[in-house]
């Protein structure tokens, strides 16, 4: 899905992923240092996502595409998110885009692929 991230009366839009399995949310470093927010210090192992090590949190302010309707995330910061999904434009029928493009998609951008920059945890 895409959201925007809000910073200091800026609008950051990113792919994000619903991790339902996930006990704690996470954001790509190089995401976390374009949003230029304050880090806070943590010691923080993690396993599922390559044995990865977080010493940083930040805490985002996130809504859909869609919705005024805001929450606040507090996201570990790891080296990089081994997710990127590949773009399918090529193979999408132009036939059946017409069909979808008047619905309010989660990722409007869904087939140009990309790579995810934050996780949101369960």
């Amino acid at each position: 899905m895409q959201i925007k991230v809000f910073v200091d009366n800026k609008i950051y839009l990113c792919k994000a992923l619903l991790d339902n399995g996930a006990q704690s949310s996470f954001i790509s470093k190089s995401f976390a240092e374009t949003l230029d927010v304050p880090k806070e210090t943590v010691s923080c192992n993690i396993s599922g996502i390559g044995n990865a090590y977080s010493s940083e949190k930040v805490t985002l302010n996130i809504t859909s595409l869609y919705s005024s309707h805001s929450i606040v995330v507090a996201c570990h910061v790891i080296d990089s998110l081994p997710i990127f999904l590949p773009p399918f434009d090529h193979i999408i029928n132009e036939k059946n885009i017409q069909r979808i493009k008047s619905l309010n998609l989660a990722d409007p951008t869904f087939s140009k692929g990309g790579s995810i920059e934050i996780i949101l945890g369960a």
